[in-house]
């Protein structure tokens, strides 16, 4: 049995990354949530160099750098909030895989939703 149909439950990278595959597969997806609609606040992740390359090898990489946002340290602080390391960031260079944004839900959902579109159109 051939499958033809995909739901992917979860909207987050994991699942907005297989919904791009398959898509490209030539499947026909569909992406629920439970909670579609989050505030932006505390929502961010940070996408590091092997997350850039996975996401550059489906073709999505140059709009999370366009979405994110690039920091240049990583401040590391104890529960009391007391400052423990400061690292500096590798820098932001998609073509080398290794990139440091900081992108939204809403804003990967956008850049997962755009990249279903240009797969759609070369079919």
């Amino acid at each position: 049995m051939k499958v033809k149909r995909v739901l992917i439950v979860g909207t987050g990278i994991g699942g907005a990354t297989a919904a791009i595959t398959l898509a490209r597969q030539g499947l026909d997806v569909h992406c629920i949530d439970v909670k579609p609609e989050r505030p932006t606040a505390g929502a961010g992740i940070c996408l590091l160099h092997n997350t850039m390359r996975a996401l550059k090898a489906i073709g999505v990489a140059d709009a999370c750098l366009e979405s994110g946002m690039s920091f240049g340290v990583f401040r590391e602080f104890d529960a009391a909030g007391q400052l423990l390391h400061t690292h500096p960031a590798p820098p932001v260079v998609a073509s080398a895989g290794r990139s440091l944004p900081v992108s939204s839900r809403a804003r990967r959902r956008k850049a997962a939703h755009s990249s279903r579109r240009d797969s759609r159109s070369r079919n």
